[in-house]
């Protein structure tokens, strides 16, 4: 089944999104991060990095 393409974001709502996925690691651990969150992070991390 194909995935639907993920929605268009700012840098800001990325960021935001990626600090409270980074809240969460803090409080229950990287292992508590769904696929989506995992995905999030990568993709804030590869957008963020290119200043």
């Amino acid at each position: 089944m194909p995935v639907a393409p993920a929605p268009a974001v700012t840098k800001e709502e990325l960021r935001a999104e990626a600090d409270r996925i980074l809240d969460k690691i803090n409080s229950h651990g990287f292992a508590a991060l769904t696929a989506d969150e995992k995905r999030v992070l990568h993709e804030a991390r590869n957008l963020l990095s290119r200043k």
